[in-house]
Order: C-alpha cells, then sequence, then structure tokens
C-alpha cells in the first residue's frame, strides 16, 4: 500500500483501512460486517505499508483494523511479548534483577498487547535498573503518552455503536479505586448491558464482545467488567479532546472542578450527556433550582461517595430551594446524600433505567400527580 501516511494525515485512518479491506477482498465497495471480517480472518496474507512513520503503532492498528488482535495475553505471552521488544528477544530478561521489573511491568499493563509493546519499545536493549523502575512508578502517575497515542489506535478502529459505548464505560461507569495491576471494576455486565442498551436504542452485546476481542475491557467468570486505568485514561483524553478548552462543550463529565463550575454557572451545555462526580472530592456545592437546565441532553447522573454518609458531615452540595428541573431522557440517575425532600414535580421518570439515591432526604418521589 502506497503513501500510507500521506493518506492517513490528509484523508484520515478510516480511508487507509477501507483501502486495505478493499485491496484484501478484491472488493471495491468493502464492508466490515462480520461475514466480511472473517474472510479476512481466514486469508494469509503479505502486506507492505509504505510511508510509515512508527512501525509499532502501524502493526497494532492493522490488528485492531482487521480485527487479528484477540484479546488479553496471559502471563507468559505478555512477558515474551514485552521481553522482544525491549530486547528483541523472545525470551527473559538476561538479568535477574531487571526480569523482576519487567514482570511488574508487564502486570501492569495487565496482558494489553498495545500496551506491552509499547512498554517493550520503551527500554530497547536497557541494562540500567534506575532506568526500569522510573519507567515503573512514572506509569502509575502519569501514563505515558506514547501509550494513549497507541491505545487510542483500537478506539479509532470502532465504528460509533462500540467507540461511544467504551467512552462510556471509560468516563462514567468505572470505578476510581484500582487493584495492584491497574484494574478498575464497574458494574456487572447485565447491568451495563441494561444501561447501555437504553442510551443507544439496540442491544449493545456484540459490541461489548468486540471490545473484549481488542482488549479495551475484560469480562470475568462472575461477569465483573474490568478496563485497566490506561485504557480508561485513554478514553478520558479522547473526550476532552472533544474542546480542550471548554468543559462544558463535552459528551462527559468527570472532573468534580469542571461539573462544579458548570452546574454553578448554569451555563448552556447541551453536548453533556453523562455526569459522574465522586462527592468526597467536590468540597462545598451550592445550586440554584434551575441548575440542570443547562444540561438538557443529559443521560446518565450519578452523584456518589463510596462511604456511608452520616448527618451530611462528609458532603457539602446545597439546593435550598430544591430542584425544578431535572432532564427527561435520564436512563441513570444515582445521587447519594440527595439532599431535597422531592424530585422536581416536572421531571418524567419513564426512561429511567437505574435508580439509587441512598442516605437521600427523600420522603416522596416527586409532589402533586405524575
Amino acid at each position: 500500500m502506497e503513501k500510507v501516511g500521506e493518506k492517513s494525515k490528509n484523508h484520515g485512518i478510516d480511508a487507509v483501512k477501507k483501502d486495505l479491506i478493499s485491496a484484501l477482498l478484491g472488493d471495491k465497495n468493502p464492508h466490515t460486517d462480520p461475514y466480511d471480517m472473517t474472510r479476512l480472518k481466514r486469508k494469509e496474507v503479505f502486506i507492505v505499508f509504505d510511508d510509515v512513520d512508527n512501525l509499532i503503532k502501524w502493526t497494532i492498528w492493522l490488528d485492531s483494523a482487521i480485527g487479528l488482535n484477540q484479546g488479553g495475553l496471559d502471563p507468559n505471552e505478555a512477558f515474551q511479548l514485552f521481553s522482544l521488544h525491549a530486547s528483541g528477544k523472545n525470551c527473559p530478561v538476561p538479568d535477574p534483577n531487571l526480569e523482576s521489573l519487567a514482570k511488574k511491568v508487564t502486570s501492569y499493563a495487565n496482558g494489553n498487547p498495545l500496551a506491552l509493546k509499547v512498554l517493550g519499545s520503551s527500554l530497547p536493549n536497557e541494562k540500567d535498573q534506575e532506568v526500569w523502575e522510573s519507567l515503573l512508578e512514572k506509569l502509575k502517575i502519569l501514563p505515558d503518552q506514547r501509550i494513549n497515542d497507541v491505545l487510542k489506535i483500537s478506539l479509532e478502529g470502532l465504528d460509533d455503536g462500540g467507540r461511544e459505548s467504551f467512552l462510556d464505560i471509560a468516563c462514567l461507569l468505572t470505578g476510581d479505586n484500582n487493584d495492584v495491576e491497574g484494574r478498575l471494576s464497574t458494574d456487572g455486565v447485565e447491568a451495563i448491558k441494561n444501561l447501555l442498551k437504553a442510551r443507544r436504542g439496540y442491544s449493545i452485546c456484540s459490541e461489548l464482545n468486540r471490545l473484549r476481542e481488542i482488549a479495551l475491557l475484560e469480562v470475568d467468570e462472575f461477569g465483573s467488567i474490568s478496563m485497566h486505568d490506561l485504557l480508561r485514561e485513554m478514553g478520558r483524553q479522547a473526550v476532552r479532546d472533544e474542546s480542550p478548552k471548554h468543559p462544558r462543550k463535552r459528551s462527559r463529565l468527570w472532573d468534580p472542578k469542571e461539573i462544579s463550575e458548570i452546574l454553578v454557572a448554569k451555563k448552556r451545555s447541551k453536548a453533556v450527556e453523562g455526569v459522574r462526580l465522586n462527592l468526597r472530592e467536590v468540597g462545598e456545592m451550592r445550586l440554584s433550582r434551575r441548575a440542570f437546565r443547562s444540561m438538557p441532553n443529559l443521560k446518565i447522573l450519578n452523584f456518589y461517595s463510596y462511604h456511608k454518609i452520616f448527618g451530611g458531615d462528609e458532603v457539602k452540595v446545597e439546593i435550598p430551594d430544591g430542584l425544578d428541573f431535572l432532564p427527561e431522557g435520564l436512563i441513570k440517575l444515582c445521587w447519594t446524600a440527595y439532599p431535597c425532600a422531592s424530585l422536581p414535580a416536572t421531571f418524567k421518570a419513564e426512561n429511567l433505567v437505574e435508580f439509587q439515591m441512598p442516605d437521600s432526604n427523600l420522603t416522596r418521589l416527586w409532589d402533586g400527580v405524575q
């Protein structure tokens, strides 16, 4: 394929994908339905890309674009892949101290092949133990931008529905605390399916399967979904990029300061469809009764705290005059320590799939007849 880099810059990566699938299938009008993707997986081909700026980036994109990436690797496979890119050899790192650190790095990547290739290429033939330790410490605090850029390739390979479902999970439905391997838990798979079905208007089972196949999330034997924090950060950065300087023009919000500023300022924010706020991080917030009129297209509203709240001491969200509006399109309404005695009288709850108000002041759902 000629001038791949130039075509990607001028026409986007989807144009490259279309040309590739067209060439592989011999079809001028290629599709990406399950039948055609199955045909691709059965082919043995030799592909030459001309004008590429980053071999690892394009190799990973190829995996994602035509569905070759089959998800996370087991620990041995992960270690071998990392070693291959770190030392150029498909074998353990020779230094015992470095081998121990290499296993920690691969554990942190949680078997994600995209991250492993970039992490390995960050340490080509590196022998200094301090450099390895520095990389691991830095990753836990500040994810490598190169990893973020490469992980985005998988996101770009998804259709619109799959991309939106991934962003919903990454920005609105993952927990805050990761385990020792960097995984973040979400609600169970059935709860996610029901919520996102209401959000999309169709079953998202095929989208979840695709996200599993390309290692953007995991589902364990108990039906729990988890996502690596590197992947969540990649998804969140994709949303920040929607409007780098104006959070109210983004589709999803999770930063306490940004949420507070938008709700208090009451600036029109039609783009916002999801809000996820950890109440223990917000400090004090005083809202007017019209606060949510600024977000008419809101679908997911989650004001939460993982800790039981006694007497309102932990959370200081005040709505002195009560709310007069909540968007009728809400499918998820969860608000820990909701401070009002009722919901707005005008609120239509017919679209709600999930409703939780723990430790709230609710004494009735609303005033008047619905």
